[in-house]
């Protein structure tokens, strides 16, 4: 019998990979298992609640996030990843319906799953946050300045994952607004040596900015304040200049 402070740390990437594993297998054998750790992953409701219509109604741009097991379509693929010491914890991977579309499509539609009560009932301690951000930027290939993301005026960090899509990593540091709204910074390594300054743009009704420099693109995104977004992604493209 796992104890919850041991699923906690299975779900939060923190977990020894020998842990991960026993997690992993005991799940196969015991739906019971997935039920509990469903309970105490804040984001499992929200991205269950998002699959169920897939079926009966995809839009043309819709996400479709999938997982290796079939009961577990909504599930962390970074219990997979996690077995055999990989330290990559992957919250989600985004598969375009539409192969010509760009990560930032897919990010925007998962990052409309969030409200404000998805990210309240996150807890993240200091070395947690730590251990985040140094598998996210061993990920992406790029390290990650914690304390001045820490700082961020107007935004408060609340926690930091890997996506995935077509195959690269995404960096997602998400922080919650002044009035308590999900806001997502995402980082992927392209390799294209292009500098594009900051472009403002709706996202799945969302504000959005993006830029790019060094290889790596970059996406702002959440909420409706146009002036957090603006302000936040110029602080953003000076700190990764």
């Amino acid at each position: 019998m796992f104890t919850d402070e041991q699923l906690l740390s299975v779900l939060d990437g923190t977990a020894h990979p020998d842990l991960v594993e026993a997690v992993t297998q005991a799940m196969e054998a015991d739906p019971a298992l997935e039920d509990r750790m469903m309970a105490l992953d804040p984001l499992a409701e929200v991205i269950r609640d998002a699959v169920r219509p897939v079926s009966a109604n995809v839009e043309p741009e819709a996400f479709v996030p999938i997982a290796a097991p079939p009961r577990t379509a909504w599930w962390p693929a970074g219990l997979a990843a996690a077995i055999g010491g990989a330290a990559v914890y992957v919250t989600m991977t985004l598969v375009a319906a539409d192969p010509a579309k760009d990560w930032m499509v897919e990010v925007a539609a998962y990052q409309a799953l969030y409200s404000p009560q998805t990210i309240s009932e996150i807890s993240t301690t200091p070395m947690q946050l730590a251990q985040q951000f140094d598998r996210a930027g061993a990920a992406i290939g790029r390290s990650l300045p914690a304390e001045a993301l820490s700082s961020l005026s107007g935004l408060s960090l609340i926690r930091t994952q890997i996506l995935e899509f077509e195959g690269e990593a995404i960096a997602q540091i998400v922080f919650a607004d002044s009035s308590g709204r999900p806001i997502a910074f995402c980082i992927t390594q392209t390799g294209a040596a292009d500098t594009r300054s900051i472009e403002f743009a709706e996202r799945r009704g969302m504000e959005s900015a993006a830029f790019a420099r060094g290889g790596f693109e970059f996406l702002l995104i959440g909420g409706q304040d146009a002036v957090q977004i603006e302000r936040s992604a110029g602080a953003l493209q000076q700190l990764f200049s």
